[in-house]
């Protein structure tokens, strides 16, 4: 197991400018926008800011121009850079889901993809680091634009037959996404996952060293 970083060094990032993508998004975002101005008795729409976006608590997105009718979000999400590269040139796919990240008995709030306000959440999925290149030897993640719109925020344990209603709630029902929310749970992190590629674009690869932990888990 590898044990929790006691930090982390920034060493670059790249942004991802796909024009394709992009508009994709673009487009989704104003739909959600009007489809959270319209009242729901049966899934009211609430703002929630993620910790990534908590004011004073890290960088300023001002300039980021984000949504907040829409609950866009920025969330961090990892994997090996090979794939991260691959989501910056066609997007997230839905086709792939339901292996699970670390169990292999699929994801805990359904099949979709998910995303967290923490990099350590983040990082226990960057399990390759960089092999060439000028950030060769750093792990990978990527900041991503989320659009949660009407959000279901669950804050209770998750039963194996429940998970195939969070994805429901989605696609047959009012919801845009959920809120898992582990650290009320659990005291761990909190988990976002979206159903929808066009509700999600990846803007950023970051590369970054762990600190504080023994040289073959850096």
């Amino acid at each position: 197991m590898t044990p929790v970083p006691t930090g982390y060094e920034l060493v670059g990032a790249v942004r991802n400018e796909n024009a394709a993508l992009w508009r994709i998004y673009q487009v989704s975002k104003e739909v959600t926008r009007l489809h959270c101005a319209v009242p729901l008795k049966e899934a009211p729409f609430k703002k929630w800011t993620p910790l990534t976006m908590e004011a004073g608590k890290g960088l300023d997105w001002a300039d980021f121009d984000y949504c907040e009718d829409a609950n866009e979000w920025l969330l961090f999400h990892a994997s090996i850079p090979e794939a991260l590269n691959a989501i910056c040139r066609t997007g997230f796919t839905m086709a792939k889901l339901g292996s699970g990240g670390t169990t292999g008995g699929g994801g805990l709030y359904g099949d979709g993809t998910y995303f967290a306000d923490s990099i350590t959440k983040a990082d226990e999925y960057a399990r390759r680091k960089v092999e060439k290149g000028a950030f060769a030897g750093c792990r990978a993640a990527a900041l991503c634009r989320v659009l949660g719109g009407r959000h279901f925020y669950m804050d209770k344990d998750v039963m194996e037959k429940d998970k195939p209603k969070f994805a429901k709630r989605v696609l047959e029902g009012h919801y845009n996404s959920t809120v898992g929310d582990r650290l009320k749970v659990k005291n761990t992190f909190r988990e976002y996952v979206a159903y929808d590629a066009a509700a999600t674009y990846m803007e950023y690869i970051i590369y970054y060293r762990r600190k504080g932990v023994p040289a073959k888990h850096e």
